[in-house]
C-alpha cells in the first residue's frame, strides 16, 4: 500500500509531520521530484513570484513545454520516485490528466497543486488516486466560492487547502478556517 494512500486516513497534523521532508527521513534512498509541466497560470497574483515577479512562463513559453511522450520518456528514466505537481498552475498543461494517469507505475503521485479554477469534469478525467491541494487565492475567488469548490471536490477526491500568509491574507485564514468547520 503507498503513503499517498492512507493520507485520507491520517489526521491534518500528522500529515504535517510527514511532509516530504519527513518522507526522507522515513524512505531513505526515494527520490522526490517536485514535478512543474508548466510555469503558465490563469491568475496572475500580486504575491506570485512564478507568475509575476520572474513570469518564467515568458521565459517558458507553450511552444517550448515538452509534449506528454517527452514528459513520460523522461519520467521512466528515474528511479521510482514520489511525485508533487505543482507549477504555475498544472491544469493549464492541457496533457495533464493523460500524463498523470500514464506515469510509470514505480512512480507514487503524492498530490497535485492547483487554485481549482476549472470544472469538476477536469480532476474527473484522472484516474489515478491522488489528493488535491487547493490554492486560494483571494484576487481571483471570494472565500465562500472556494469553500463551495472544495466541498464539491471534496465529493470525490481528498482536498486539503492552501493559502498563502500575505498580510492581506492573513484575516481570511480564519474565516475560511470557520467556513470549513461549518461544513464538517
Amino acid at each position: 500500500m503507498y503513503l499517498s494512500s492512507l493520507q485520507c486516513f491520517i489526521p491534518a497534523r500528522m500529515k504535517f509531520l510527514l511532509r516530504p521532508s519527513y518522507y526522507r527521513k522515513l524512505f531513505r534512498n526515494r527520490l522526490h521530484v517536485l514535478f512543474w509541466p508548466t510555469f503558465r497560470c490563469n491568475y496572475a497574483c500580486s504575491y506570485c513570484t512564478v507568475c509575476t515577479k520572474f513570469d518564467f512562463a515568458k521565459v517558458f513559453t507553450p511552444k517550448s513545454e515538452k509534449r506528454v511522450e517527452q514528459w513520460l520518456n523522461a519520467l521512466e528514466k528515474l528511479p521510482p520516485a514520489m511525485i508533487y505537481v505543482a507549477g504555475g498552475e498544472p491544469f493549464v498543461y492541457a496533457g495533464l490528466p493523460e500524463l498523470v494517469n500514464n506515469l510509470p507505475r514505480k512512480h507514487q503521485l503524492l498530490g497535485i497543486v492547483r487554485n481549482i479554477s476549472l470544472p469538476a469534469s477536469v480532476y474527473r478525467k484522472i484516474k489515478r488516486p491522488f489528493h488535491l491541494i487547493a490554492s486560494f487565492h483571494r484576487e481571483y475567488v471570494s472565500a465562500e466560492n472556494f469553500i463551495a469548490r472544495v466541498k464539491e471536490l471534496q465529493q470525490f477526491l481528498d482536498v486539503h487547502v492552501n493559502i498563502v500568509a500575505t498580510p492581506k491574507n492573513l484575516p481570511v485564514i480564519s474565516s475560511i478556517d470557520e467556513l470549513m468547520k461549518t461544513y464538517r
